[in-house]
């Protein structure tokens, strides 16, 4: 963890990471936020099954002393659980949504390039 006396020298300055020329791949972008997509529609499509299979009614603890208590702990955890993956696809949801904006406004751009070459006498 850094403190207050740490070096400016050590951190990461901004100018470093500037490229001379920026280049991306809209459709790449577009394809790639799709692919995430697909992903968590897998992963929902494997989870709620397999997280409903986790549920058990109050009776499966038997006699067990505190089989009450182990029976809510599970249900809590389950709660857990499914809260995670709401939060989970709500992250990746924004994430894909931001990835798509981001290939989109690098189309636009690359557009835009385009069209002032041309007008410039480009090719």
């Amino acid at each position: 963890m850094r403190d207050d006396t740490t070096a400016a020298s050590e951190y990461v300055r901004a100018e470093d990471l500037q490229a001379e020329h920026f280049r991306a791949d809209a459709d790449l972008m577009a394809h790639t936020a799709g692919r995430m997509l697909d992903v968590w529609r897998t992963l929902t499509e494997v989870t709620g099954p397999a997280t409903s299979s986790l549920d058990t009614d109050a009776g499966a603890y038997g006699s067990l002393r505190g089989a009450g208590q182990l029976w809510r702990a599970e249900q809590e955890s389950l709660a857990e659980l499914q809260s995670t993956l709401e939060r989970l696809g709500q992250v990746l949801t924004g994430d894909v949504d931001r990835l798509y904006r981001v290939a989109f406004a690098v189309r636009e751009s690359d557009q835009a390039a385009a069209a002032r070459l041309h007008a410039a006498g480009g090719r």
